[in-house]
């Protein structure tokens, strides 16, 4: 168990490792929980500012190519200094995610944003099926000057190798 303390941001992660075997499998868990990003602006360069809250799980071998992780990350009046993400995340936001690389296939689990101005969703069926993805944009002004409106994508996406380096794509 490891556990560190910055001002008020903490970071907590256990697991284990087994230097025994030759892939070397790993497992472990890690929470950061940050309640004013804006203590790290200066050494990021950054005018940031905002709460964050990070879960992560998982496990992998470090020695092949081979994971299963999943992921939560909140956020609560969030400012990054880059003035288009900030347009998207608007302040609040929730991300999370799952996939695993096994040995057939890449799985997709899921992955979801929202935020104020953006929600984007990808589910998959399992290794190797197609991943159905979806996102709403409230208004394209936010990305451009010269269209307005909502915004709206559906389609699927077929992962044709293990590493996903070979992609067809459909909208609907």
């Amino acid at each position: 168990v490891l556990e560190a303390r910055i001002g008020a941001t903490t970071l907590a992660a256990s697991g284990e490792i087994d230097p025994e075997d030759a892939v070397l499998p790993a497992e472990g868990n890690l929470r950061l929980v940050s309640p004013d990003l804006s203590r790290f602006a200066a050494l990021l360069g950054q005018p940031l500012a905002g709460r964050l809250e990070l879960d992560l799980a998982g496990a992998a071998k470090l020695r092949g190519d081979a994971f299963d992780m999943t992921f939560d990350l909140d956020g609560t009046a969030v400012r990054s200094g880059i003035v288009a993400l900030d347009r998207l995340i608007a302040g609040d936001l929730s991300v999370a995610g799952s996939a695993a690389l096994t040995a057939q296939a890449l799985d997709l689990r899921y992955f979801k944003f929202n935020s104020p101005q953006l929600r984007a969703n990808v589910a998959g069926a399992g290794p190797g099926q197609p991943v159905n993805l979806s996102a709403r944009l409230s208004d394209l002004a936010l990305l451009t000057d010269s269209i307005s409106g909502p915004a709206e994508i559906r389609g699927t996406v077929t992962l044709n190798d293990r590493l996903a380096r070979n992609v067809k794509g459909a909208l609907d």
